[in-house]
């Protein structure tokens, strides 16, 4: 299996670059929101969708976890509280 390191285009908006690739779509109405969702199992059978996210990869009787990112332009960054 070959490693990834990222996928391409799926950095937050830079003020130094302009808007992020998921910006530019919802802006041309390609997607409905500025957001990617992805569903990850050890299997190879993932999923990354964008625009929205899909419940049915949710178990049943849970809900999306939102997490609020910390202040960066050129990288995803959350913050853990506990491990």
């Amino acid at each position: 299996m070959r490693q990834m390191q990222g996928a391409i285009g799926l950095a937050p908006d830079d003020p130094s670059n302009g808007p992020s690739f998921i910006a530019s779509l919802k802006d041309a109405g390609v997607i409905q929101n500025n957001m990617f969702g992805v569903f990850m199992r050890t299997s190879l059978t993932s999923t990354f969708m964008f625009g929205n996210y899909d419940n049915n990869y949710l178990p049943s009787g849970q809900s999306v976890y939102w997490l609020n990112r910390v202040k960066s332009y050129s990288k995803w960054a959350l913050k853990i509280q506990d491990a």
